[in-house]
């Protein structure tokens, strides 16, 4: 006997793909708060099973460092106590409310799942040893409204170094881009700036611990600035699948993001950083069914007129050119576009994208 769990219109759900080590699996996923229904499916067992009652549980666990720790249970009862002699399907109508966003790192996986069981007695127990359960994973998340942040506007001085950090804002969509530039003031090192580098930290923090993983690295400049030289960047943030910055502790975890200026000199780095909130914004794109595609006009009546073989010829042709002069256009827009991103679609975390880390270098915090 099988059970298994099916939402309805299941295929018109988001998915979200899920890599580990092991490979890749793709999840539903859902808001926090989603009112979801189903049905639970029972395949006919090879003789009468009686049962104390059939549940569906919304549940959801934190595992942390192999710690697992459920933090969230919903239990929804779908059938009273009874006996199944046939195939048989159960409906549910839940409306669900995850306290957090799913998570999935190395060293953290906040996941949830849909899981339908028999209630425990000692007459299951008898007919078999190991009771059918039916389980789905499900992806979380939460969607926020644009929060306003503020500018950071920041000086960064040392001996005969003086430089102006403007950054648009301390609060991102994670699809965002964080815009800024840098004003060299004043640069007259003993050695000179070989490097500008702007940095997105990842910060996990654990009970007595802080784990930080460089995200992504954006080359600002290459070579040493001269006095009074203005630096603009951009950091596209949508290629890196960021997850927002938890506003709430979850068990011992928790978190969040900075973001971190490098100098790189022959003997030593300077560098100053910022914390930065990330959250998720919802996405304006609607799907359409076909009709709505298909302006509902009123009939037009169309008047049928000669044209000599020339003349329809020549229109044709006078058509084309008109079309592919445009696509052209419009192609050569798209290349100037994207030819100011510089930012690289490697998107594997954990790993400093663009610039090696000098090991036998010092740091010096401005």
């Amino acid at each position: 006997m099988n059970i298994t769990i099916r939402l309805n219109k299941e295929l018109s759900y988001p998915k979200t793909t899920l890599r580990n080590k092991t490979g890749k699996k793709t999840v539903i996923t859902l808001s926090k708060n989603e009112k979801i229904t189903g049905m639970v499916y029972i395949s006919k067992p090879s003789k009468p099973f009686t049962h104390s009652g059939l549940q569906l549980l919304f549940i959801g666990t934190n595992n942390e460092r192999g710690k697992v720790i459920q933090f969230h249970t919903q239990t929804s009862l779908l059938a009273p106590p009874g006996q199944i002699e046939n195939e048989t399907n159960f409906p549910f109508n839940l409306t669900l409310n995850a306290p957090f966003d799913s998570y999935l790192s190395n060293n953290v996986q906040i996941s949830y799942c849909l899981k339908a069981e028999f209630l425990k007695s000692s007459k299951i127990a008898q007919i078999i040893q190991v009771p059918p359960i039916g389980v789905i994973d499900l992806f979380i998340k939460t969607y926020s409204s644009s929060i306003k942040g503020n500018p950071i506007v920041d000086e960064l001085i040392q001996p005969n170094l003086k430089l102006k950090v403007e950054i648009n804002s301390n609060v991102f969509d994670t699809k965002g881009i964080i815009k800024g530039k840098i004003l060299f003031e004043e640069v007259n090192l003993e050695n000179p700036i070989e490097q500008v580098n702007l940095v997105l930290i990842r910060k996990e923090r654990f009970e007595q611990e802080v784990i930080e993983t460089k995200l992504f690295t954006l080359e600002v400049m290459d070579g040493s600035p001269e006095d009074l030289i203005t630096i603009p960047f951009n950091m596209f943030l949508k290629p890196l699948s960021l997850s927002p910055t938890t506003s709430s502790q979850i068990s011992t975890f928790s978190l969040s993001y900075d973001l971190r200026i490098n100098l790189e000199t022959e003997k030593k780095r300077l560098f100053k950083k910022w914390e930065v909130i990330l959250f998720r914004k919802q996405d304006r794109k609607k799907k359409y069914s076909q009709k709505h595609h298909l302006p509902n006009h009123q009939s037009i009546k169309l008047t049928q007129q000669p044209l000599s073989r020339c003349d329809s010829v020549d229109s044709l042709n006078e058509s084309l050119r008109e079309s592919s002069a445009k696509n052209s256009l419009q192609l050569l827009q798209l290349v100037d576009n994207s030819s100011h991103s510089s930012l690289s679609q490697n998107t594997d975390f954990g790993i400093e994208l663009g610039v090696s880390s000098r090991q036998d270098s010092s740091e010096d915090l401005l």
